[in-house]
């Protein structure tokens, strides 16, 4: 015979309490667990076990569709937060790259002013190398760059001259595809795995 009096009443197995997504993920969980106990009656020998087995197991399904119910609201909540916080992200994305933009429009101003304000300054004096004004002070040092005429290419200069910048990087799209077709690539495999996103 199987006993079901250990067990608590149904009725108290099957009220969730909890309200946050674990612990509504902890009470659908326990509520399998005592599902599948209470369905060890159902093979009793014992009329009346079996009776209380049915009866309990009618009582815990209908508490797991509340609480499959209370899950799945639940979840999708959790959805709309996560939907608020990438289109958040996305917004600040886009402010981000406008504030560069206005910060970069501001340098080229502020570049374009100094310039006129130093060439009418050098109109007063043509070799100054600094203007001490009233709160501020214009100064410049020596700088000395290299032009290059526009029509000229790097490969026209002598090689001692040339500088040689190589990239390398992994082409994921033909290691993917050689993987798949079986070739075996020392270092690499592949995994499996889910990407999730909302839609």
């Amino acid at each position: 015979m199987t006993a079901t009096a250990t067990r608590p009443p149904a009725a108290e197995q099957a009220t969730p309490q909890a309200t946050s997504l674990y612990g509504l993920v902890g009470d659908a969980y326990r509520l399998e667990v005592a599902i599948s106990e209470a369905a060890e009656g159902l093979v009793s020998d014992d009329p009346e076990v079996v009776e209380a087995a049915t009866a309990e197991l009618e009582a815990l399904l209908a508490a797991g569709e509340d609480a499959k119910d209370a899950l799945l609201a639940k979840a999708d909540a959790w959805c709309w937060v996560i939907d608020r916080l990438r289109d958040q992200a996305a917004a600040r994305r886009a402010h981000s790259a406008r504030l560069v933009a206005l910060a970069q429009a501001d340098e080229r101003k502020a570049d374009a002013m100094t310039d006129k304000l130093v060439d009418r300054l050098l109109f007063l004096d043509p070799t100054a190398t600094k203007f001490d004004l009233a709160s501020h002070q214009l100064k410049s040092t020596k700088v000395t760059t290299v032009e290059i005429e526009d029509d000229m290419i790097p490969e026209d200069l002598p090689a001692e001259y040339q500088r040689t910048k190589t990239t390398v990087q992994v082409d994921r799209v033909a290691l993917k595809a050689a993987l798949k077709a079986g070739t075996e690539v020392h270092g690499c495999y592949l995994s499996e795995g889910r990407s999730w996103r909302l839609g």
